[in-house]
């Protein structure tokens, strides 16, 4: 299940693989089905994306929500999760957070979530 050790993972990889920096895991929320999530903060070493400057949070940073890949599989992201964590846990005015989906080997998937309709990028 979610736990410290997920977060752990995730923050390890973002200082040791990725180079970002200003790593911070910020408190835990706990949402009304008992579910508690952290978040982590923290600015990457370069872009991130192709639309980095339209798209880049107010305040320069990136919000990493680790999840393991079994919270996924039991379909427990719903569209409401995801309006929750940008109600609950993001400061004001973030456009975008990345979900951090960890499996069972170790290996950490990110994915850009946005607020509402978000254009496609071209490639």
């Amino acid at each position: 299940m979610y736990g410290d050790e997920t977060v752990q993972l995730v923050r390890n990889n973002l200082v040791h693989n990725l180079s970002w920096s200003d790593v911070e895991v910020l408190e835990k929320s706990t949402f009304d089905d008992g579910l508690a999530l952290q978040v982590i903060r923290a600015q990457p070493s370069n872009e991130v994306s192709q639309d980095d400057a339209q798209d880049r949070n107010a305040d320069g940073f990136e919000y990493i929500v680790p999840i393991e890949m079994s919270q996924h599989l039991a379909s427990w992201l719903t569209v409401k999760m995801m309006e929750d964590i940008f109600v609950k846990m993001l400061p004001l005015g973030t456009k975008r957070f990345i979900m951090a989906v960890v499996s069972d080997d170790g290996t950490v998937m990110f994915y850009y979530v946005y607020e509402g309709v978000h254009k496609p990028r071209r490639n």
